[in-house]
């Protein structure tokens, strides 16, 4: 039997997001190749994550791919993508993009900044100073020439959050 690993996901993981109101307290991103998906599995579900989008959704490709490994065209395509869709269903521009596992190269930095893109996620380790050392303060936000930041991930301990904390909205 050939299992819809989609629709497991989405039963596991999503509808339980949804039906919870988590998406109105935390930023998120989904893959608009998944959020189409979404929308013929559980519309209910996909309705919740678009409203949600507007105040808390972070931009993203239109699909998964490890973005250092595409060609500038292909990065274009995937990134434009990305953002035309959360245009569509939010109204606004994406200001924030969360690489797919914040995988990020210069070139990619560059067709995020021509996309209108203000800031990306990443760890403080991705980050190289011009005199070849490593980001020593993960809470500050390090500018490129392009006028991109870098929001680090390591700032905040993701092992001592519980999810009961967050559906009782003590964070």
């Amino acid at each position: 039997k050939k299992e819809n690993w989609t629709a497991i996901i989405d039963k596991q993981c999503y509808e339980p997001l949804s039906q919870l109101g988590l998406l109105n307290k935390v930023s998120f991103d989904i893959y608009q190749s998944l959020l189409l998906q979404m929308e013929k599995l559980d519309p209910s579900a996909a309705i919740i994550f678009k409203q949600s989008m507007k105040e808390n959704g972070i931009g993203e490709a239109f699909i998964h791919p490890i973005l250092p490994d595409l060609s500038r065209i292909d990065k274009q395509i995937v990134i434009s993508a990305g953002v035309n869709r959360f245009c569509e269903i939010t109204g606004d521009r994406p200001k924030t993009f969360w690489p797919p596992e914040t995988a990020i190269d210069t070139d990619t930095l560059e067709v995020l900044a021509e996309n209108g893109y203000e800031s990306f996620v990443c760890a403080a380790e991705q980050i190289i100073q011009n005199d070849g050392s490593k980001t020593a303060n993960a809470a500050a936000a390090q500018r490129f020439a392009f006028q991109i930041e870098c929001c680090f991930l390591d700032g905040f301990d993701c092992s001592s959050i519980k999810l009961n904390d967050v559906i009782q909205g003590q964070l």
